[in-house]
């Protein structure tokens, strides 16, 4: 499996997952010329992705999907609430022009393609917002995405319990948006559990998730205004540490990544290990 952020912030999100052939996008925040060229960077034809799994309905995330889903015909797997948002908002690439709309339910993986889906509920200010545990049905690897999260709770602590790989949200410095130049009811907002994940609480939630299989974390989602790479990765850094972790740490610039990386699935590393130890 590989994983490749296309672009992570407050102007727009999408990145992809690819497995035994086959491509799935999680979210659509940039435009289809856009969306196009980073693609192809990769060397991925855009007609080659297979579906799109939409985490909530705000802006940076669904930009492009009404003429991504109008052009390449994605099927889009998202919640009930969510795709009922985005037909309200005129964003109809889930229900129409031929795309194929697969409601995602809470903490069940659905199949698709190459991999098993799974949706989790989140706190954050959306109609139905999910987190997403991506699966390849044939080697087992997980990656989880939660790119837009108030607060890390157990329910998504258990979801992502084992992963392979993990993006996770690590938007502010609580210290910076304090005493930065938002407004006090942006502030709230953000700061809020139904807002956005500070770099403590990414930290917190990663020395609780640090395991030694989790090979790549990437922290996404940062404010160019209440943080900066630096900060994030510093505080993250300190919390893992902590936890003895030693895998790969990145961060994820709103441009995306330098380049990709390559997953495998540490419970099938354990069973070959298994295996040759009994050999």
């Amino acid at each position: 499996m590989k994983v490749f952020v296309l672009a992570s912030g407050s102007t727009a999100n999408a990145l992809v997952i690819e497995a035994a052939g086959e491509r799935l996008l999680v979210d659509c925040g940039l435009g289809p010329r856009t969306l196009a060229t980073r693609l192809r960077s990769f060397g991925i034809p855009p007609e080659s992705v297979g579906g799109v799994a939409i985490t909530h309905e705000h802006s940076d995330h669904v930009h492009g999907l009404k003429k991504a889903c109008a052009k390449w015909r994605w099927p889009v797997l998202t919640s009930a609430g969510t795709h009922a948002a985005l037909a309200e908002l005129g964003v109809r690439g889930s229900t129409g022009g031929g795309a194929r709309r697969i409601v995602l339910p809470h903490a069940q993986a659905v199949a698709h393609g190459a991999f098993e889906v799974m949706g989790v509920r989140i706190p954050h200010d959306a109609a139905e917002p999910m987190a997403m545990v991506v699966t390849c049905r044939s080697s087992g690897a997980r990656v989880a995405v939660a790119t837009d999260i108030g607060e890390v709770s157990g329910t998504v602590l258990r979801a992502f319990e084992k992963v392979d790989a993990l993006v996770l949200e690590s938007n502010h410095d609580m210290g910076m948006l304090v005493r930065g130049p938002y407004p006090p009811h942006l502030k709230q907002r953000i700061a809020a559990r139904t807002g956005h994940l500070s770099n403590a609480d990414c930290g917190a939630a990663l020395a609780t998730l640090a395991h030694r299989g989790l090979s790549h974390i990437v922290l996404a989602h940062l404010s160019e205004v209440n943080n900066t790479p630096e900060v994030a990765q510093a505080s993250a850094g300190v919390a893992l540490r902590k936890a003895g972790w030693r895998g790969k740490l990145a961060i994820a610039a709103p441009d995306g990544l330098a380049s990709g990386f390559a997953v495998g699935s540490h419970a099938d590393a354990e069973r070959q290990l298994g295996l040759a130890l009994e050999a």
